[in-house]
C-alpha cells in the first residue's frame, strides 16, 4: 500500500547513517531528491483515514505492517491517553502496537515486543522507529 510507505530520504537512501551530514530522522526538509517531513506525516494522516475506511468495512480485526517512522506517525494521530515518558521510547523493531478500532482509537498497547522473548533482543543502537 503506497501511503503506508517509509519515508522517502531520496539521495540519503541506502548510505550508513553516520556519512550523512544531518541526522534524516529529525530533520524537517527534504533531503535531496526526498520527502520533506511535513508532506510525510500528511501522507500518513491520509493513510489514517483510508485505514478507517477500510476497518469500518470489516468484521474482524485489522493488522497494519509497515516501517517506523510510518507507524509512528500513524499512531500520532490518535489521543494521547498514554504517559509522554512511554511516548517518548523508540519504536523497536517488530514491535506490536494496537489500537482501540472505535473512536476514539485509543492507544491500547504501544511498542510491544513481549513475542520475541528473552533470547531474541535488538541492540540498543539499531535504527528504528525513530
Amino acid at each position: 500500500w503506497p501511503s503506508l510507505r517509509e519515508r522517502d530520504f531520496g539521495d540519503w537512501r541506502g548510505r550508513p547513517y553516520d556519512s550523512l551530514p544531518q541526522d534524516p530522522l529529525h530533520q524537517r526538509a527534504a533531503p535531496p531528491g526526498g520527502e520533506a517531513l511535513d508532506d510525510f506525516e500528511h501522507r500518513c494522516r491520509l493513510a489514517w483515514i483510508e485505514l478507517l475506511a477500510l476497518r469500518a468495512q470489516l468484521d474482524g480485526l485489522l493488522v497494519v505492517v509497515s516501517h517506523g517512522l510510518t507507524i509512528r506517525a500513524l499512531l500520532e494521530t490518535l489521543p494521547r491517553s498514554v504517559s509522554a515518558a512511554v511516548w517518548a521510547q523508540r519504536l523497536g523493531n517488530t514491535a506490536v502496537s494496537t489500537v482501540q478500532a472505535m473512536a476514539p482509537h485509543a492507544l491500547l498497547d504501544y511498542n510491544c515486543t513481549r513475542h520475541l522473548g528473552p533470547d531474541l533482543t535488538e541492540h540498543r543502537s539499531s535504527l528504528s522507529g525513530g
